[in-house]
């Protein structure tokens, strides 16, 4: 099975929030995984040596994926430029962009289960930076009953920001706006619109803006597994610095939501989408011992 053979009927989740169903999905496929014992349970001890160790390995896989999705937006826009590489060939590099992006949310969402970082901390987290002044207040963000609505929300006012566009043009699905030398646009006519959440609209300018909001992601995914001292080869256990380890954890969050942001990940649903076809296909594998 691959991502374009998933059915998917959002219609079963109406009611529920695209943060809810994503963290009772990773839960439920961490549970499958807990029973084979392919996983430790959680949340983790971060005071013994088995749960650093882990921790820093998810965290690590968590880096590897984030990488690879960018390499395949560094694909899709070289692909793009060649006029001799048909339209299945572009399209491939595009699709296998969004399936990275749902590689990384999974785990994205595994090392925050395993920290114990939910929907709460994530909104504590916001409204602490507004407080800080590091990010402009929302007037409607009381209003965000979907927590990661409200993270793509304060994701494209920093994207928005670094691209010096004024409050006037500051709308939801007007990346197309943004002064990009030479931009591509994908004609959805090619392709079907739900396997096409991602990347949207690409140029060389996108490209290295992404690079720099996941290096940033990927510097804070560092310094917190900086935090964890212990080391396998050694045998006494060291006690974290738990604020830097979650801080740092919340900061590589905020850069990945602009990274998404600036790659036309525009709404809750959208994530969903990817996630979803992503999870089902996951657990086919399980089925299968893949």
């Amino acid at each position: 099975m691959n991502i374009e053979e998933v059915e998917l009927l959002l219609d079963q989740f109406d009611g529920k929030h695209a943060w809810e169903i994503i963290w009772a999905h990773r839960i439920e496929l961490m549970q499958k995984y807990n029973e084979k014992g392919k996983l430790p349970n959680w949340p983790l001890n971060l005071e013994e040596k088995e749960g650093q160790v882990f921790i820093r390995d998810l965290m690590g896989f968590l880096e590897e994926e984030i990488f690879e999705a960018f390499e395949h937006l560094e694909q899709t826009e070289l692909a793009l430029r060649k006029t001799d590489l048909d339209t299945n060939g572009r399209i491939d590099h595009l699709l296998k962009f969004n399936e990275e992006i749902a590689d990384t949310l999974h785990l994205w969402f595994e090392v925050m289960i395993y920290f114990n970082i939910d929907l709460y901390a994530i909104e504590d987290y916001y409204k602490t930076l507004v407080k800080q002044k590091v990010l402009m207040p929302i007037p409607e963000a009381d209003n965000y009953e979907d927590i990661l609505g409200l993270a793509l929300r304060y994701g494209f006012m920093v994207v928005y920001a670094n691209n010096n566009i004024t409050n006037q043009t500051l709308q939801l699905g007007a990346l197309n706006v943004i002064n990009m030398s030479t931009q591509y646009a994908i004609d959805e006519q090619q392709i079907p619109w739900e396997l096409l959440m991602g990347g949207k609209f690409i140029s060389a300018k996108v490209v290295r803006e992404s690079r720099d909001y996941l290096f940033d992601a990927i510097k804070h995914l560092q310094k917190a597994r900086n935090t964890l001292k212990i080391k396998y080869w050694r045998n006494q256990d060291d006690r974290p610095n738990y604020e830097a380890l979650h801080s740092n954890i919340m900061e590589a969050w905020l850069y990945y939501v602009c990274f998404l942001c600036r790659n036309n990940f525009q709404t809750p649903e959208q994530i969903l989408h990817v996630y979803l076809r992503k999870h089902f296909i996951n657990i086919d594998r399980l089925k299968n011992e893949w």
